[in-house]
């Protein structure tokens, strides 16, 4: 598997321990997999416009925040953000940069000391991609009522989340098909089971 350019931030906000939370090394390689596909996927494609926004996002440098949280915040989360007043597995927040703020970036970094040479665009540091907010619990309780592996569920979660914050989602049927066939084909790399095929 390739070296991937995007960077997994993990928080843990939980309040008492929870041992059986994956690595930081297993979100990592998850994020890696996807990376990778992706990138496979977009040269093998030309004709998909949603693979090749996922591959233009992680072409460069790039970081996804992910914050393990527990079923109060996750409740707080779902019903301020989607009106669900509960708490659920994982939720996405991409992140878009206004308009505005990249070429004050350029002009603040251009007035700083930098030997006179300007800086582009495409110099920035690493872009900032989004956050996932994945509820332990939640995820702890469906892996067991699925009678799933629990690092196997964690990382659909994962997975799950990117795509989302690289754009895809389930809204339409066409959509959602098309986002789970993604998950199976990146989850396969993993060696992970189709998370949709019944147990």
């Amino acid at each position: 598997m390739h070296q991937s350019n995007l960077q997994i931030i993990l928080q843990n906000a939980l309040i008492e321990s929870a041992p059986d939370l994956p690595n930081e090394q297993s979100f990592q390689r998850w994020a890696d997999a996807i990376t990778s596909h992706i990138a496979k996927a977009s040269s093998l494609s030309t004709q998909d416009a949603q693979l090749a926004s996922a591959q233009q996002s992680l072409s460069d440098s790039a970081e996804i925040t992910i914050r393990i949280i527990d079923r109060t915040e996750s409740q707080t989360l779902n019903s301020q953000y989607r009106g669900k007043d509960k708490p659920t597995n994982v939720l996405s927040f991409p992140y878009d940069m206004p308009d505005w703020l990249l070429p004050e970036m350029l002009n603040d970094l251009n007035n700083e000391e930098n030997e006179g040479i300007p800086v582009a665009a495409s110099e920035l540091p690493t872009k900032f991609l989004g956050d996932l907010a994945i509820c332990a619990d939640v995820v702890s309780t469906e892996a067991r009522e699925q009678s799933k592996v629990l690092e196997s569920h964690w990382a659909h979660m994962v997975v799950h989340g990117i795509l989302h914050i690289l754009g895809y989602d389930h809204i339409e049927d066409t959509d959602a098909e098309a986002m789970e066939a993604l998950e199976i084909q990146i989850l396969a790399i993993l060696n992970i089971n189709n998370p949709y095929s019944p147990q």
